[in-house]
């Protein structure tokens, strides 16, 4: 308890550090530090958490901790540590993300980029992930895939057959190749 009557809890881990023992009286700015480093270590173990659950780029796992609450100093903080420690990296989730899609769930280039850009990835490090993950024939493939998908069952106009592919991301030279080969 605090000499005006309030309580405070800080992390163990950051007390052991701090050389705190109880019932010691502690300076106005020992309290801060620790308060501060407790911020900072819990911003860090909730980033963990939530990388364990998945990948997250820097930008989105900025996002979802300052959403939590953590102030955007312990914010920034923790994702240094949590980098440092090689848990979070923006070129292997940017990777891991293209290629599931290019598996899954097919998409043009184009689209893929602006999903990227949107989950916080440069847009340098998102064309170059795309250029060197999705060669040409891949993205034919991926547009076979979905073509198939969308005809199943239907008869759709060529220019449906366009719209729907577009609107997948796909490049006019690349439907037209799906279409005419």
């Amino acid at each position: 308890m605090l000499s005006d009557g309030s309580s405070l809890f800080l992390l163990k881990d950051i007390i052991i550090k701090a050389g705190i023992f109880k019932d010691e009286e502690i300076s106005r700015d020992t309290l801060q530090k620790v308060q501060k480093e407790s911020r900072v270590l819990e911003a860090e173990r909730r980033a963990l958490n939530l990388l364990s659950h998945s990948m997250h780029s820097h930008a989105s796992l900025r996002l979802k901790l300052l959403s939590r609450g953590f102030q955007e100093e312990a914010v920034n903080a923790a994702l240094i540590r949590v980098k440092e420690l090689g848990y979070m990296d923006d070129a292997k989730y940017a990777e891991a993300w293209v290629s599931e899609r290019i598996e899954r769930n097919p998409e043009g280039r184009l689209l893929m980029l602006s999903k990227l850009i949107k989950k916080g990835i440069s847009r340098a490090l998102a064309e170059s992930t795309i250029e060197r993950l999705y060669s040409r024939e891949r993205e034919i493939k991926g547009a076979s895939k979905v073509l198939a998908k969308i005809t199943q069952g239907k008869e759709l106009n060529r220019e449906e057959l366009y719209s729907k592919l577009y609107r997948k991301g796909f490049s006019y030279d690349i439907i037209r190749s799906v279409l005419e080969g």
